[in-house]
C-alpha cells in the first residue's frame, strides 16, 4: 500500500510539473505572437507591389512548436492553427483600433484612420500623381507615405455597401478643414468609375457636389464634360475639333498637371493635382469652397467607411 501511495504521489508531482511547463509555454507563445503581429502591422507596404511583405500566417507559424516533435508534453499541448491566428487580425479598418498601416485578414492590407479606410494620402509631393489611366486603376505610391489605393480596389471595397466619404485637408498656413459625405460609391471601369456622392457636412464647404455623377479622367483618358465651343469667336485654343476624338479640353492637362479626378467643366476640387504652393489660378491641389481658386492645399487624406 505504501508503495502504491508513493508512486501515486510521484505521478501527481510529475503531472503538476508538466502542467506548469505547458502553461509557461503557452504564455510564451501568446506573448511572442502578439509581439510579432504588432511588428507586422508596423511594417510598410508599396501599393504597386515594389516591396515584398511576409504574410502574417507565415510569421506566426514560426512561433508555434513543431507538430512532429516528440517532447514529453506533446499530448498536453494545443496547437493553434493558422486559421485561428488569422482571426486575431481585424477584418476591416472599421474593426481595427490601429491608425496607420494595418494587416487585415486574408492577407489584405490597409491604411486606417480612426476606423476609416484611407485611399488617398498626400502631404509632401514625394509621389507624382500625374499618372496614366492604368496607374490610377491599379494604384501607386507607398502606404507609409503618399499613395493612391487604386480605382478597382476602391470599387471592390465599397460596392454594394452603404459607405461614407471623409476628406481631411491642411493648408500651407497650417489651417485644417474637412468634408464628409453620408453616401459614397464609384462604378466599375465599364462606366469609367463614375462618382456618386451626397450628404455633405463639414467645415471645408462642398466642393465635390459639382463632380457628382462625373466619370474619372486622366491625362491619357478624357471623360470630362469640357467640350469645345464650335463658335469661331469662343473656341478655346486648346481644342482641335478636327483631330480630337472627344472634341474638348482634357481637364487633367488644363492649368498644369491636374492629375486624375472626376472632372466636370473642369473642377471645383482636384486633390490629385500637382503638389506645391499655388502657381496660378486653379493650378495645384484646390478645394474652392475652402481656399478659393488660387490657394493650394498642402495635405489631403481621402477615406471611406462602410456599414
Amino acid at each position: 500500500m505504501a508503495f502504491l501511495q508513493s508512486h501515486l504521489k510521484a505521478g501527481v508531482a510529475t503531472l503538476t510539473c508538466i502542467g506548469r511547463l505547458v502553461r509557461a509555454m503557452l504564455v510564451y507563445y501568446v506573448t511572442e505572437i502578439d509581439s510579432r503581429l504588432a511588428a507586422i502591422n508596423s511594417s510598410t507596404s508599396s501599393v504597386d507591389g515594389d516591396q515584398t511583405l511576409v504574410s502574417s500566417n507565415t510569421e506566426v507559424t514560426r512561433l508555434l512548436p513543431d507538430p512532429s516533435s516528440t517532447s514529453a508534453v506533446d499530448d498536453h499541448q494545443t496547437l493553434v492553427s493558422n486559421t485561428e491566428l488569422t482571426r486575431l487580425l481585424p477584418d476591416t479598418c472599421s474593426t481595427s483600433s490601429v491608425n496607420g498601416y494595418q494587416r487585415l485578414r486574408n492577407n489584405k492590407t490597409a491604411v486606417c484612420d480612426e476606423g476609416w479606410t484611407v485611399f488617398q494620402q498626400r502631404f509632401n509631393g514625394s509621389v507624382d500623381f500625374h499618372r496614366t489611366w492604368q496607374e490610377y486603376k491599379d494604384g501607386f505610391g507607398n502606404m507609409e507615405g503618399e499613395f493612391w489605393l487604386g480605382l478597382d480596389k476602391i470599387h471592390e471595397l465599397t460596392s454594394g455597401q452603404n459607405c461614407m466619404l471623409k476628406i481631411k485637408m491642411t493648408g500651407f498656413d497650417a489651417a485644417t478643414a474637412y468634408a464628409q459625405y453620408s453616401s459614397f460609391a464609384i462604378d466599375d471601369e465599364s462606366d469609367n468609375y463614375r462618382l456618386h456622392v451626397s450628404g455633405f457636412s463639414g467645415t471645408a464647404g462642398d466642393s465635390l457636389e459639382y463632380h457628382n455623377g462625373m466619370q474619372f479622367t486622366t491625362k491619357d483618358r478624357d471623360n470630362d464634360e469640357y467640350k469645345c465651343v464650335t463658335s469661331s469667336n469662343h473656341q478655346n485654343s486648346l481644342c482641335d475639333v478636327t483631330t480630337d476624338k472627344h472634341p474638348g479640353i482634357n481637364c487633367a492637362l488644363y492649368d498644369g498637371a491636374g492629375g486624375g479626378w472626376w472632372y466636370n467643366v473642369c473642377s471645383y476640387s482636384k486633390l490629385n493635382a500637382e503638389w506645391g504652393r499655388s502657381e496660378g489660378h486653379n493650378y495645384n491641389m484646390i478645394w474652392v469652397h475652402w481656399k478659393g481658386w488660387s490657394e493650394a492645399i498642402k495635405e489631403s487624406t481621402m477615406m471611406f467607411k462602410c456599414e
